[in-house]
């Protein structure tokens, strides 16, 4: 891909030769295995895509600002029923998808601490809301949202929160420090999940562990901010963050990887089932572990 194009935010794949990475000025990229390809997205090229999730039959959904949902394929996006103008102001900044269903999690542009999680069908926008997630111990920005399921989640956001919904309710189960933001979260199950975040903007990546009952710090060995985590299985997990960070966890404590040789800001990574990682940022930059 070439260097200098809008930034990438998000990054998911089937396999390493059917890869999606999206971002800034509704960029859609599409890697076949050799070549990366851009794709058509539609009228709303201000917007910003924040996340992306599997549809089946090689398709994904990518979600972000202005009310942006697309689905995509190998060949090009289009609009989806799931869009509906009631939230035209309303940033999706995660998604989760199972056949026949999404989840969406966000918040409203104008009024932040407006902050949003619902259930919508890929039919149609039938939008179900999940849990309020306004007012005391909530935090503002809902930011990130890892699902074992439709009735299990995780969701993240600023000030701390760090929310736990079991099919009935959401509960703010607690960080052990209080960061001033978390991104982003990934588990191998709802008893392994890891979140990503920072202290403050930029500075001291924060890391947390959920067992399912209670979140654990843990040492980020980085003194920048984290946005983005993948996994392939609970032994080999990925976060990356400002100033080209990338951090690997094998089992017993995260470690810098030397390698990285950007000082881009790595907003997005995904780990594939065999071994090999994507992660995406910004000015378009691509890296490729094999």
């Amino acid at each position: 891909m070439p260097a200098g194009k809008p930034a990438l935010s998000a990054v998911w794949g089937y396999s390493p030769t059917s890869v999606w990475a999206a971002g800034e000025n509704a960029t859609v990229w599409h890697f076949n295995g050799t070549t990366w390809k851009k794709l058509s997205t539609g009228p709303k090229s201000s917007s910003w895509f924040h996340a992306i999730a599997d549809l089946g039959s090689n398709q994904m959904l990518a979600v972000g600002s202005e009310n942006l949902i697309q689905r995509c394929s190998a060949t090009g996006c289009s609009g989806t029923k799931m869009s509906s103008s009631t939230f035209n102001k309303f940033t999706w900044r995660d998604v989760y998808c199972e056949v026949g269903y999404c989840l969406l999690a966000g918040y409203h542009s104008a009024i932040p601490t407006k902050s949003a999680f619902y259930r919508v069908p890929t039919s149609g926008p039938t939008f179900t809301s999940l849990c309020t997630l306004n007012g005391p111990g909530y935090g503002t920005k809902i930011m990130g949202i890892w699902a074992a399921g439709l009735k299990e989640a995780i969701l993240l956001g600023e000030s701390g929160a760090a929310i736990h919904y079991n099919g009935a309710k959401c509960t703010n189960k607690g960080f052990p420090v209080a960061p001033k933001y978390l991104n982003e979260a990934w588990g191998s199950s709802i008893t392994d999940v890891w979140a990503v975040g920072s202290t403050d903007s930029y500075t001291i990546g924060t890391i947390g562990h959920w067992n399912g009952s209670k979140w654990k710090q843990h040492s980020s060995n980085t003194n920048n901010s984290l946005l983005s985590v993948s996994g392939r299985n609970a032994t080999d997990v990925w976060a990356v963050g400002h100033k080209g960070t990338v951090l690997h966890y094998s089992g017993s404590n995260w470690v810098p990887q030397n390698a990285t040789s950007t000082s881009a800001v790595l907003y997005g990574v995904w780990a594939a089932k065999n071994g090999e990682v994507f992660v995406v940022g910004s000015s378009g930059t691509v890296l490729h572990y094999k």
